[in-house]
């Protein structure tokens, strides 16, 4: 050894220098580097290898949130060293403390698999952190089935089930349902639980069943049609013998009935013929009906599927001229034996023997 011997330092890559004490300093992550000493012409070399180590790791995001089964995202992150120098490139090992309930790749790819919450964990060296996940499956939307149901009898409810999913389609269970009837007066809830609800018919139309749900934060809502058609044994007409006094008068029948467990029914849904149309008109749905003419018997038939029943009016007397007279300057007397019939305007109208009807009133 020579004794203050003085000594050149040099190295040939950026990544580390060395000042004129010997002391290196790493810049970069590098392979082998040769530091040459040189002194009064005689020169020796150094391998020099900088290799930085993990001391703490930021990932990118710092949480994560999924509303469906099968939803995935990528973690991201930055390393230090010791000195807080960037780490780069590097690799993160990620491990999940519950793989049932969230998945990941090695290269930090997270996936949902079932609701609940647990850590994707990485780490590098020394380093390490964490990131909760947490899966809530969204209700986004619900199929109530069967999609349409015909109610038969009154005390004969029919039941209804609704399935909840979320975004990707993945059923959500236990997910909570509000079922509501939208048209009360047809169709009423008998009882709810869960999934399901019983449906009674109470009046004869269509009723849609609502089932809406608020899972994870959703909102998704799904419907079903109820048709209520009592199957009837029986029906009746009322009145049973209607009276018209006066042509143009109107009357509306209604009809009841029984069905095929013994329950009365009020106001079926009946369709209604009049089989005398030109004397008595009815409207085939409100059994709304009019005089047109006098006649015998009119009868007036509800049907409801294979249920039948009719009325019949008694006959009644036509309405007859009180006077009669001939048409200006006519010589030719009028018997008073025809009939005045109003059923058209104007009511009084030329005979057939050129008499005209002065006045009509009813015959005493």
């Amino acid at each position: 050894m020579v004794p203050q011997a003085r000594v050149s330092w040099s190295s040939p890559s950026p990544a580390v220098s060395v000042d004129t004490t010997g002391r290196a300093v790493a810049h970069a992550s590098t392979g082998p580097v040769t530091v040459t000493a040189s002194s009064r012409g005689v020169t020796g070399t150094a391998g020099v290898v900088v290799q930085q180590r993990g001391a703490r790791l930021v990932p990118v995001p710092s949480s994560l949130r999924f509303a469906s089964l099968g939803d995935a995202a990528t973690l991201q992150d930055t390393a230090f060293d010791a000195h807080d120098s960037i780490i780069a490139p590097h690799t993160t090992g990620w491990t999940s403390d519950n793989p049932g309930v969230a998945s990941v790749t090695s290269g930090g790819r997270v996936t949902a698999i079932a609701n609940g919450s647990t850590k994707i964990r990485g780490t590098l060296d020394a380093a390490a952190e964490s990131v909760t996940v947490d899966v809530v499956q969204a209700a986004r939307s619900v199929t109530v089935t069967p999609a349409l149901v015909t109610v038969r009898a009154v005390i004969a409810p029919v039941s209804f089930h609704a399935a909840v999913r979320d975004a990707n389609g993945s059923l959500i269970p236990g997910a909570g349902l509000v079922w509501q009837s939208l048209a009360t007066g047809i169709a009423q809830i008998v009882s709810a639980a869960g999934d399901s609800v019983r449906i009674r018919g109470v009046a004869e139309g269509t009723a849609t069943i609502d089932a809406r749900s608020g899972a994870g934060g959703g909102s998704a809502n799904g419907t079903a049609q109820v048709v209520v058609r009592f199957k009837l044994d029986s029906l009746r007409v009322a009145p049973a013998n209607p009276k018209f006094n006066r042509l143009g008068d109107t009357l509306t029948f209604t009809a009841s009935g029984t069905d095929s467990l013994g329950s009365t029914i009020a106001n079926p849904q009946v369709s209604w013929i009049s089989r005398a149309p030109a004397r008595l008109t009815i409207d085939a749905v409100t059994g709304l009906a009019r005089a047109l003419d006098t006649g015998n018997v009119i009868f007036v038939v509800a049907t409801h599927d294979n249920a039948a029943d009719s009325s019949h009016s008694p006959p009644w007397g036509a309405t007859r001229c009180g006077s009669w007279r001939a048409p200006q300057g006519s010589s030719r007397g009028c018997t008073p034996r025809r009939w005045c019939s109003p059923a058209s305007a104007p009511r009084i109208r030329r005979s057939g023997s050129g008499c005209r009807c002065a006045s009509c009133v009813r015959p005493r």
